[in-house]
This record gives structure tokens, sequence and C-alpha cells, in this order.
């Protein structure tokens, strides 16, 4: 049997004619658990009447883990995001197959190194569990299978990595670990030993987040009885200094690094003020007690940051209703605010969103999955550039300036009223807009509904409940900024109720700057890119977005 390797592009004939009485070739793949994704690749010859199978192979069990098929002459691909470390091998296999080129790459989203102590624990359809984002934008995280638990996990300047998390006996107690996954199986992990505070007194369930300073020193954030408490951790001790009990605002919930350049700690936080946005906070190292909220990050569950090149990433479970997907931010260091940069495949969420098993008896298993988030591919959604920001659920087009532009709208909806949505011009992220006199208004202003519903009857970019509109002409340099008119049209609205007053039984425009409803209620969700989701009701109703959802996607002309 012979070898393929990572980036060989092979020419061959099938040769052997023993499996179930059809043609087959097999080629071992070695090395390849050292690969988060697989591009296995087969061109078929012109001429080929029958079928062809590509499948991908478990050495040991003879198992089909993926395979692709195809009826006569094309190209055959696989693509293979999970390998638990064990072998594999690739099969062709037809009746009657001429020469064929057979080519294995790297699939261009992630690697990932699986340690030697895995059976069969990876399964993409799983959160990664606990995890760090180390430099460049390459996330490490632990997927597990057992009880004992991490919480978080650091590598170190010196690429150690350290865990901590609660113990089963004495129950609760914080245990220090050291990683190394490199190592055989029975020396992978190292208790450094159990968590105290300098009068020797355990921490119990403290910490939840650790961060290393650029000198080697560790740091966490922890529970405790009076607040959040910022510790130095000595890695060789196990001793916690409390250097300071953080402001009462400051709930943990996130993830904690280190900004060399200003000597501070960075650190998302829940915020028990706004339950739709976590907060960014500082800590300046030099007096930690000091601490202050920079600002709303726009993002819940913002579970991992890191710094490059001066500029924050965060990464949160990507805004979807199946949350299949991760998003990476970036986060302005002087307000907080995140914008929408890329979508992350392979991984669902990041941070401290689960718990990770430490090895030691019956069927507990450690994996660290090593993703570069870098190659992820860029976020080239046309429209989305300003949709991370609060009430930037609009299509921006600023960056295409004089192009001629084409859209689809998509629309489904779980309502009982009747709802349409328009989409119409405003000058800035406010939503401002010009009426023909050069005039201005903003959301808060008399009339701004119905000339801004006017607005939207003058665009092509209309659709009601249910509804596919193909080609609909856009103009490039504009913002565009959705309204829904729930029980009734566009026009209705102008005739029958302009003010966008009265109680619930009215019609009524829903628009994404609040200030514009007359219930000063949001009824707008973003739930991906470009998509958005509507709450019909007056008042918020069950606030489930789900009464509209439409989809908007712009392509160049």
């Amino acid at each position: 049997m012979a070898d393929i390797r990572l980036g060989q592009s092979i020419v061959a004939s099938l040769t052997n004619n023993d499996l179930n009485g059809a043609y087959y070739s097999e080629y071992d793949l070695p090395g390849l658990d050292s690969f988060r994704q697989l591009k296995i690749t087969l061109q078929s010859p012109i001429g080929t009447t029958t079928s062809t199978t590509l499948a991908l192979i478990d050495t040991a069990t003879g198992s089909v883990l993926a395979q692709s098929i195809q009826a006569g002459a094309g190209i055959l691909t696989l693509n293979e995001t999970t390998f638990p470390g064990i072998a594999y091998k690739v099969r062709v296999t037809n009746p009657n197959l001429g020469e064929y080129q057979l080519s294995l790459t790297d699939g261009g989203k992630a690697t990932s190194i699986v340690s030697p102590y895995t059976a069969n624990m990876l399964d993409s359809n799983t959160n990664s569990l606990v995890g760090t984002i180390g430099q460049s934008g390459t996330y490490f995280s632990l997927a597990s299978g057992g009880t004992l638990k991490l919480t978080d996990i650091a590598l170190s300047p010196d690429n150690q990595f350290y865990g901590i998390g609660p113990s089963t006996t004495p129950a609760a107690t914080d245990l220090l670990y050291r990683i190394d996954p490199s190592l055989d199986r029975s020396q992978q992990v190292k208790l450094v030993g159990e968590v105290k505070d300098t009068q020797g007194i355990s921490l119990s369930s403290s910490i939840q987040a650790l961060g290393f300073t650029a000198d080697n020193k560790l740091y966490g954030l922890g529970y405790a009885a009076e607040g959040a408490k910022f510790y130095q951790i000595d890695v060789n001790t196990n001793v916690a200094t409390t250097l300071a009990t953080l402001p009462q605002a400051f709930l943990i919930g996130g993830d904690l690094v280190y900004d060399a350049a200003n000597q501070r700690f960075l650190a998302t936080s829940l915020d028990a003020m706004n339950t739709s946005s976590d907060a960014l906070w500082q800590i300046p190292l030099t007096n930690p007690a000091t601490a202050t909220k920079i600002g709303m990050t726009s993002f819940t569950d913002v579970y991992g940051l890191t710094i490059e090149s001066g500029q924050l990433f965060g990464y949160t479970a990507r805004i979807a209703p199946d949350a299949t997907g991760s998003t990476r931010i970036k986060l302005d260091l002087n307000t907080g605010i995140g914008r929408f940069d890329r979508e992350i495949t392979g991984i669902k969420t990041f941070g401290i969103g689960g718990a990770a098993t430490i090895p030691g008896s019956g069927n507990d298993r450690l994996v660290l999955n090593v993703i570069n988030l870098n190659n992820a591919p860029s976020n080239s959604t046309i429209g989305s550039k300003s949709q991370g920001l609060a009430e930037g659920r609009t299509i921006d087009l600023r960056d295409y300036t004089g192009q001629s532009l084409k859209a689809n709208i998509t629309t489904k909806s779980d309502a009982a009223y009747t709802n349409n949505i328009g989409f119409y011009i405003v000058e800035d992220s406010i939503g401002t807009i010009k009426l023909a006199d050069g005039s201005t208004l903003k959301p808060s202003d008399p009339n701004y509904a119905v000339e801004a519903i006017k607005n939207a009857l003058t665009n092509s970019l209309q659709a009601t409940q249910s509804d596919t509109k193909l080609a609909q002409n856009i103009f490039g340099g504009r913002i565009y900024a959705p309204v829904v008119v729930a029980q009734g049209t566009l026009t209705d609205f102008v005739s029958k109720n302009p003010n966008n007053g009265g109680d619930g039984t009215m019609i009524h425009a829903y628009f994404n700057y609040v200030a514009a409803n007359s219930d000063r209620v949001d009824h707008f969700k973003l739930l991906a890119n470009n998509t958005f989701g509507v709450e019909d009701m007056y008042g918020g109703g069950d606030r489930d977005f789900n009464d509209l959802v439409v989809t908007i996607n712009v392509k160049t002309a």
C-alpha cells in the first residue's frame, strides 16, 4: 500500500480487484492526526461511465469515516475536519476506472494537534470546551470526556500550559495543573497543587480565568463573598496572592489578556445592567484596585481575548439561531465597542464555555486542539460592515460608492400578524434621514417614521413576510436601514398611522433605532451577517425575534 502525504498529488490507475469484485486502490495517510482540516480531491477521467467512490477509512477498524460518490467523470472532494489521533487510509473504488489524479491538501481553515491521550473523543459537533488564545490568533482548547474539570487554561510565554479547576475531594477546592500533551499519556498532566492564599487557606471554586504577563507571571480572576478578586498565582508554590477586590459591577464570565504596551490586563465581564452586551474592563497591573469599565462590547459571551499588533480581538459564539460557528470581533480599546471581523469554522464557543477533564481513570480523556484562527476566511459579506455596533442592524455599502449592486431578499415568518419590510436610506450610524429640501430628521424627531417609510417606498428593497425577491437594484455609497410594518403594508402605515402612535391594536412601524419606536422597545436582533430577526408585538411581546426573519444578500453587479 503506497503513501500519500499532505500537499502531494499523484497520478495512478486502479490495480486491485478483490474488494467485492470491484477495482480499488488504497493509500496510507501518515501523520494526519496533526491536521484539523483535510481536503482529498479525485479527478476522474473523461469517459468514465460508472460510479467512483472516494472514501476515508479508519485503518484499524476498516470503518468508513467519510465518502464521496461521483457518477461518471468529474471531481470528487472530501473535506474531513476531525482527526482523533488514529491511522487513516484513503480508498478509491470503481468497477472500471482509468487513470486518475488524487490530491491531498490542507483545508486551509485550521490546524489541530491532538494529544496521544485520545481515543475517538473529538466530535466536530461538540463545543470546544476550555480554551485560551495565544500569539498570532492561535486558539488552544481542551476537550474531554470525564468528570474532573477545568475552568480555564493559559499558555505561558515559555510555552507551558496551566489549568485550574475544582477538585472533588476535598469538595470544590481549586487545583492548579501543568499540562504538556506532547508527553507520554501518563505524564501529560502534573498536579502542581491545591491553590491557597497567603494565609494557607484553600481557595474554593474561586478562580475562573487565567492570564500570563510577558515575564511569565500568572494572574487570575476569581469569585469571593465580597466581590471579584484579582490574584497573582505562583506556579511553583501554587500560592495565590490577592492584589485587589474589583468593583461590584465586575461580574466574571469572560477572559483575561495582558496588554503589555499599557501594563494592564483587559477582561470581559458579564454586565448586570445590560444582559445583551458584555463589558470590557481594564485592570492596571500597578494598581489593580483602580480597575475601570472601558465600555460595552455589543456582544455577549466574549470568552476569548487576544492582542495582535496593538489591536484587541474577541471571540464569541456566532450570532445565529443555531450557534454553529464563532465570530471574531475587533474591540475598540477606547470605547469597548466590538465590530464583526470574521466568522470562524470548526469551533463553537471560546474560553470558559464548558469544562475539560483531567486524565486519571476510567474513560477520562484530554484532547488539545491548536487552531490558527487567522487562517479562517475573512468576513467578506457585502453590507455587514457596521453590524457589530449597537443599533447597527443596517446594510452598510459606503465602501461601494459609485457601484450598482444587486440584492436578493428572502423572508420567513412565524407570526399571526401580516408584516412587511422595507429598507430606507440613512446618512449615518444614528439613523439620520435627509429630506428632499435638504433638512434632516433624527429617529427621535416628529415625522421621522412617516418620512422614513416614504423613503423606503421609493426603493425596490421591500418584501412581504414570506417572500423571495431576486436581483433587486441597490446602490453603493449608502446605508440602508430596515423598517417593519406590523399589521399592514408600508402604504397602509402612511395613510392609517403616520405618527406611529396608539397602542398595540394599531398598525405600527418598528425601526432599527429605538428612539423611532413609539413603545421605545428594540424590535430587531442580528442573527447573522445581513440577517435580522424581528419581534412584531407592540411593547416587545415574547421577544423571540422570529416573527419575521429577513436576509439580504448583496452582490456586485
